[in-house]
C-alpha cells in the first residue's frame, strides 16, 4: 500500500473526525478530514480519496447532495455513510447512489474498521457476503409468508423467474426490486440488510 492512499473523512463533529481519524490511521490509510461538505467537494480533486467516510446531517450542504455531486466524477468510489439517524428513507436515499456501507452513529470501532477492510481489501468478498445474504432473507421471508414464487412476482410486477434467479443468485437485484421484494414479503431495508 502507497502512504498516499488517503482516505476522506467527512463529519461536522470535530471528535467524530479526530476517531475516524485514529481509525484510519490505525487501518494504515492517511485520513483526510473535513467539517463541510462544501470544503470537501472543493479539495477533493488534490485529496484523490481511496474512499469517503461521510456523515449524512451536516448544515449547509448534506451527504445526500454531497454524494449527488461526488458521484457525478467518482461513480465508484467506495462511500460508507455514517449518521445518527439511521432510518429506513435516509437509508433508501443513499442507496440511490450506490454507498458501499450504512453504518449507525454511535457506532462501534471494530464496524469502522471491519467495514474499510471488506471495501479496500478484496474487492468481491464484500458484495459476494452481501448479496448472498440478502437472497438468503429473501428466500426465508417468503418460506416463512407461505409464499410460492409466483405470489411473490405478482405482488412485485416482476416474472416468477425473476424472482427464481435472485434467490438462486443468478442475478442481483436493483434497489428498487429490492424495496418492491421488501414491501412484498413485509420487510424493512433495515431487515433485510441488517450486518452490512
Amino acid at each position: 500500500m502507497s502512504s498516499r492512499e488517503e482516505v476522506l473523512i467527512l463529519d461536522d463533529d470535530e471528535a467524530v473526525r479526530r476517531l475516524l481519524s485514529t481509525i484510519v490511521e490505525e487501518e494504515g490509510y492517511v485520513p483526510k478530514t473535513f467539517a463541510t461538505a462544501k470544503e470537501a467537494l472543493k479539495r477533493i480533486e488534490e485529496v484523490r480519496p481511496i474512499a469517503i467516510l461521510a456523515d449524512i446531517y451536516m448544515p449547509e450542504m448534506n451527504g445526500l447532495d454531497f454524494m449527488r455531486e461526488i458521484r457525478k466524477s467518482y461513480p465508484h468510489l467506495p462511500v460508507i455513510v455514517l449518521t445518527g439517524f439511521p432510518d429506513q428513507n435516509v437509508f433508501r436515499e443513499t442507496l440511490k447512489y450506490r454507498i458501499s456501507d450504512f453504518i449507525a452513529k454511535p457506532f462501534d470501532i471494530e464496524t469502522v474498521k471491519q467495514s474499510l477492510q471488506k471495501l479496500l481489501g478484496s474487492d468481491d468478498s464484500y458484495a459476494d457476503a452481501f448479496l448472498e445474504t440478502v437472497t438468503h432473507r429473501l428466500r426465508k421471508a417468503r418460506l416463512n409468508l407461505g409464499l410460492k414464487q409466483s405470489e411473490v412476482a405478482s405482488r412485485c410486477g416482476l416474472s416468477t423467474s425473476q424472482v427464481s434467479q435472485i434467490e438462486l443468485r443468478q442475478s442481483a437485484p436493483s434497489v428498487t426490486t429490492l424495496l418492491k421484494l421488501c414491501r412484498a414479503l413485509h420487510l424493512t431495508m433495515s431487515e433485510l440488510v441488517e450486518g452490512f
